[in-house]
């Protein structure tokens, strides 16, 4: 075999190897984005969750539905959400065992500051939760 053949076939499988490391590695890069893009989508929507609970009042007619959105919300922080999210749905339900009331206004700061970074967003020092009232209420 000459020298030519020889350089040939090595420039082949270098290229060979080099496309298919390209692509395994853009798959794994796109999986991994894609995954962020879920869990972040699940946490902004039980952050609105957490925030319509907040504001709802026992007597209104889709009670039901949102006390159960908003328990659905805090399953998903459970799983999706980092360490400190955790505790503090952990805390939630310690607090909601005891007859200590419900008060979600740090998990919502501190989701609201997870998701700001994760977005690349500019962090926001005040710690005010803000609820807008429609105007039926």
């Amino acid at each position: 075999m000459s020298d030519a053949a020889i350089g040939l076939i090595s420039a082949l499988l270098g290229a060979l190897i080099g496309s298919f490391a390209a692509y395994w590695f853009a798959l794994r890069q796109d999986k991994v984005a894609r995954r962020r893009e879920r869990v972040v989508s699940h946490l902004i929507a039980a952050y609105r969750a957490l925030e319509q609970y907040a504001l709802l009042e026992p007597k209104r007619s889709d009670f039901v539905e949102r006390q159960r959105a908003f328990e659905n919300a805090l399953g998903d922080i459970f799983l999706l959400g980092d360490e400190r999210a955790i505790e503090l749905v952990r805390e939630i339900d310690a607090r909601v065992k005891q007859g200590q009331g419900l008060d979600v206004k740090e998990l919502a700061l501190h989701l609201r500051g997870g998701l700001r970074k994760e977005l690349g967003l500019v962090e926001v020092s005040d710690r005010t939760v803000i609820h807008f009232r429609g105007a039926s209420r």
